[in-house]
């Protein structure tokens, strides 16, 4: 939903003033998407936390946060005693291109709603606050 804070800022506002039949490719710099690599986001963590799991780079583990969520880590590097496990988000650092194709928009009170498709053509409704 557009304006909640679930969607990327820089696409949020890419999609503002669309219409139906609209289409577009948006460019998403870091710094309006998932942000830099953060070097404090990376840790080395006991091998012992990880049992006899078969350790490989690139492998994905959940671990839980202070608040006793969870998190996602990926395994940068490891040896015998040792993991490195890399917390940031998988697209931090990088551009992200979206296609958009509008297909219908509907007011909703102050907000519209907005159905469009982005790459891998998965269907996402939208809420968008109309410009002034």
């Amino acid at each position: 939903m557009v304006g909640d804070g679930s969607l990327l800022p820089g696409f949020e506002r890419a999609l503002f003033g669309l219409r139906p039949g609209d289409e577009g490719e948006f460019v998403i710099l870091p710094e309006n998407g998932f942000g830099q690599p953060n070097d404090n986001n990376i840790q080395v963590v006991d091998r012992e936390h990880f049992d006899e799991a078969e350790l490989e780079q690139g492998m994905v583990f959940s671990f839980a946060d202070a608040a006793g969520g969870e998190v996602p880590g990926v395994v940068v590097d490891f040896d015998n005693d040792e993991v490195t496990v890399d917390f940031n988000h998988p697209l931090s650092g990088r551009t992200i291109t979206f296609k958009v194709h509008i297909h219908n928009v509907e007011a909703a009170g102050c907000t519209e709603w907005m159905l469009f498709s982005q790459t891998l053509g998965v269907f996402v409704l939208a809420s968008i606050a109309p410009l002034t």
